[in-house]
């Protein structure tokens, strides 16, 4: 896996320095960045995209909910929401948080909440490996069946074989009667 980009953003500056300390510590961490605002915040996702952004509810000026609606939910990284209020946790996992990091938070708990993330961004890249090969495979064949004899090379960085390429078009069987065989 590659080195993870993170973005901690949190109005308040010992905060982001508790995330920033947990996160130094593990293993496939590449660049910590932070800001501390809503306007900086979606500068930097905007810009640098990173891959899990750690964010604050209550900000002045924009509130973390503003961010994701400002970059766009599609347009979002992982997000893990990380703020003192329990009453938006409903409203953090309608715009497709990973986790809800409630404050006071020790290191046990925030690591079970990074390695959740880990993870799923883990299985969002190979999804979006397997579904880039597919789709190159799917090239292929249409450049194959046009006389174009080019196929795409198999990509070894899959953990899994590419079987899973199975968005083909189908005609409706149940209208269609199965023809009989010459005997």
């Amino acid at each position: 896996m590659q080195a993870l980009h993170i973005l901690i953003v949190d109005d308040e500056r010992p905060a982001r320095k508790k995330i920033h300390s947990f996160l130094k510590e593990e293993a496939g961490v590449g660049s910590i960045s932070e800001a501390e605002n809503g306007l900086e915040a979606v500068k930097l996702i905007q810009e640098n995209k990173p891959d899990l952004v750690f964010l604050d509810i209550q900000m002045p000026g924009m509130n973390g909910f503003e961010v994701i609606e400002t970059v766009g939910v599609e347009n979002m990284p992982a997000v893990v929401f990380v703020t003192a209020y329990d009453q938006y946790a409903l409203e953090a996992f309608e715009v497709q948080a990973l986790d809800y990091l409630l404050k006071p938070f020790d290191q046990e708990r925030f690591l079970k909440s990074f390695n959740r993330a880990v993870e799923q961004i883990q299985l969002k890249n190979e999804n979006t490996a397997v579904f880039k090969s597919c789709s190159e495979r799917s090239t292929a064949r249409k450049n194959i069946s046009k006389g174009s004899w080019s196929m795409p090379a198999p990509d070894s960085s899959l953990s899994k074989p590419a079987t899973l390429c199975i968005f083909r078009r189908t005609r409706n069987m149940s209208s269609s009667t199965p023809k009989k065989r010459p005997t």
